[in-house]
């Protein structure tokens, strides 16, 4: 009797381990199968997010980019339409050729955004491609812009980038709303990274500066996909102020 109750209870409790394993494996099996969608969902989302991602910067690069040459183009051919009027062909014909130079970089500006995802020409390094900015923002706008560049080392490609096109969107807006004569890039290394100032002496703006379209809050953007900072600093009649701050580590 007493091994027929050992072999009894032997038995329930192998039973009972069987039954407690077949049942932890099909809860495993459930979580496996719940992982997995979970992770079906997740991939989902980040393509999701890549392409929400992927349009943004393509808005942002277009305006930066191919709008702010459409502008420009629309101005030179303003001039060039002022100047037939008042019948000074040299001025005219100097206009046209500065149109057809600036139709010529957009187009090619045009093709490496959409063939390669709107690289940008950093030959030289950040100074350099300000300096070019600046000569090819003079000739199109009238607006004089020097560039002060105490910037001996250089950034990572994607920081050049930021700065660039931080310091494009600025000398847009120059144009399109600040009416100044002059303006100003100054690059400096600082601690722990480098600081972009863009000024002008426009009629500057009171209270906070406008967030709408892709303008200021395009920049904020930028710099916040590489823990950048923006600062404006504008008062009525003294023009603005735009600093750029990035926190990066530059590189010999």
């Amino acid at each position: 009797m007493i091994i027929e109750g050992i072999s009894v209870a032997g038995s329930i409790a192998l039973g009972v381990w069987m039954s407690r394993i077949a049942d932890l494996s099909a809860e495993r099996k459930l979580l496996f199968d719940n992982l997995a969608a979970a992770q079906e969902q997740l991939a989902a989302l980040h393509r999701e997010s890549g392409v929400t991602g992927e349009r943004e910067r393509l808005a942002r690069d277009i305006h930066d980019t191919i709008a702010q040459s459409l502008t420009g183009l629309v101005l030179l051919a303003q001039r060039a339409q002022r100047e037939l009027v008042t019948g000074d062909l040299d001025a005219l014909s100097r206009q046209l050729t500065v149109l057809e130079d600036t139709t010529r970089e957009t187009l090619v500006e045009t093709r490496s955004l959409v063939m390669a995802g709107a690289p940008v020409e950093l030959g030289g390094g950040i100074a350099a491609a300000l300096e070019r900015l600046a000569v090819r923002f003079t000739r199109e706008a009238g607006v004089a812009v020097t560039v002060h560049a105490d910037h001996p080392t250089r950034l990572e490609r994607e920081g050049e980038v930021v700065l660039l096109r931080c310091a494009q969107e600025a000398l847009a807006n120059v144009r399109k709303h600040a009416g100044a004569l002059n303006a100003q890039l100054a690059l400096a290394t600082v601690d722990g990274g480098v600081r972009l100032t863009i000024r002008d002496d426009g009629g500057g703006f009171a209270g906070p500066p406008p967030e709408k379209g892709f303008g200021i809050s395009g920049m904020r953007d930028r710099l916040a996909l590489v823990d950048g900072t923006l600062s404006v600093q504008s008062d009525p009649g003294k023009g603005t102020t735009l600093i750029v701050t990035l926190p990066v580590q530059v590189r010999a």
